[in-house]
């Protein structure tokens, strides 16, 4: 039994491995992670057979494209946003809500719970950072905490939110924040 999980367990051998000694990136890590785990399917495991592979890559690419539909789609309302001015007026109407930071926090997390049952991590963080990231730097001055907290209430993990400073500096400017 733990023989056939040796194979699954290599994966995180060779992306670990591989990044942390420097012989490739992240992103070069999930294009190796994704040829080992298909070298792994049909050769070692044979969990399906070649005259399958055509479906599964048909099944593969409408999965990609619904994703990719939702991105762009999230990411053209966070243009919009910016061109509205909607960061600023989100950010005046949490203010007016109340001047006690606990409080803001506390609607902003009952919004992002809400909002994290119905959206998907992607959408959610491209729709919502432009939104809400310039009014955090008036009411709390900590993007690591606020991006953790985002994430957390999207029902996903903190590092995929965290994206660093570059990151966030790349999107602001982008979106007309970083003039």
């Amino acid at each position: 039994m733990l023989g056939d999980a040796v194979w699954g367990i290599v994966t995180l051998v060779i992306v670990l491995g591989g990044i942390l000694t420097g012989v490739f990136t992240p992103i070069e890590a999930g294009a190796v992670a994704c040829v080992w785990a298909f070298f792994v399917t049909m050769f070692i495991y044979r969990d399906y057979k070649w005259s399958e592979l055509p479906l599964l890559v048909y099944r593969t690419l409408q999965t990609v494209a619904m994703v990719l539909t939702l991105v762009a789609t999230a990411s053209c309302f966070g243009y919009v946003a910016a061109l509205m001015q909607m960061p600023a007026k989100m950010t005046e109407f949490f203010v007016a809500i109340s001047s006690n930071k606990y409080v803001l926090l506390m609607w902003l997390n009952i919004m992002l719970l809400v909002l994290g049952t119905a959206l998907d991590l992607a959408p959610l963080l491209l729709i919502c950072t432009p939104i809400l990231l310039p009014g955090r730097e008036e009411l709390w001055h900590r993007s690591c905490a606020f991006r953790h907290r985002h994430a957390a209430q999207s029902r996903h993990r903190p590092a995929d939110a965290a994206g660093g400073d570059d990151a966030v500096r790349r999107l602001r400017h982008r979106q007309g924040f970083g003039r």
